[in-house]
């Protein structure tokens, strides 16, 4: 993004805090090809799904691309510029709730922040980057399989990230820190939760009697009654807080990444 595209969208009075973004977002064209964004192909294969319905079967993944990193503060803050309607103090509450952008406000950000993933955005903002992105969100059964929910490596990774306590003013780590699955694809686990398109899905479906009897199986020993592996703490973990998202919610440890149905690097997109 030029200098000048910048200068263009200050015109007519923005915010500071929109002024913080436009630097930023020129900032990126200083940055080196470090960190600029890849895509993995995720081959095809099976997904086995951590919660099923009774006769349900194992469901074909189909081969897909994905970020290799969860976008960044840098790729975002370009995305505000083209989108203004979308900045802070201007969205609206039905797009996302009040603490939307929260810790970018609370920190003067400098180049280093740059690589950090952007968390405290909402789902129907996240959406909307990854389709002008010519993508889209990942599905449950995309994100799992591509994080290699079910290899040893993985659990034991979530495990020791859960464990470690963390303060509600912290910075989220960058993208550079996370590991490398097999697949090539950074910090899926041990970084930031990531939204997914299908996040709303319920885990066990409740019947015509009571929603709340749902809400009693999600959260209770009952759900482990349809759980792949009831010893799967993790998974556990995972979906009771994607079950808890509303498509406005935001939090500070949420982010996203993107994934595509065809090579977006082959089709000359700029990521």
């Amino acid at each position: 993004m030029s200098l000048a595209v910048v200068a263009n969208f200050l015109t007519g009075g923005a915010s500071r805090l929109l002024v913080m973004f436009a630097t930023l977002a020129s900032a990126v064209v200083l940055t080196d090809q470090a960190n600029a964004r890849t895509t993995a192909q995720i081959p095809s294969g099976t997904y086995q799904p951590f919660f099923r319905e009774p006769g349900e079967i194992d469901h074909r993944v189909e081969t897909f691309w994905i970020d290799k990193d969860a976008v960044s503060r840098s790729d975002f803050a370009a995305f505000l510029i083209r989108n203004p309607d979308l900045a802070p103090g201007k969205i609206s509450s039905r797009l996302a709730d009040r603490t939307y952008l929260e810790l970018w406000a609370w920190k003067n950000m400098s180049r280093a922040d740059l690589g950090r993933p952007v968390t405290s955005v909402s789902w129907f903002v996240a959406r909307r980057y990854c389709v002008e992105k010519s993508g889209r969100l990942p599905t449950i059964a995309e994100w799992e399989y591509a994080a290699e929910i079910n290899s040893p490596a993985a659990l034991a990774l979530i495990s020791e990230w859960y464990a470690k306590p963390s303060s509600m003013d912290e910075l989220p780590p960058t993208t550079a820190s996370g590991k490398r699955n097999k697949f090539g694809v950074r910090g899926m686990h041990g970084v930031i939760w990531e939204w997914v398109e299908d996040f709303a899905s319920v885990i066990i479906q409740g019947d015509s009697r009571s929603a709340n009897d749902t809400d009693k199986k999600l959260f209770c020993a009952a759900g482990a009654l349809s759980a792949r592996d009831p010893r799967e703490y993790a998974s556990f973990m995972r979906f009771a807080f994607r079950s808890s998202l509303k498509a406005n919610s935001t939090a500070r440890t949420l982010g996203f990444r993107c994934v595509y149905n065809t090579d977006p690097e082959k089709r000359g997109h700029d990521l």
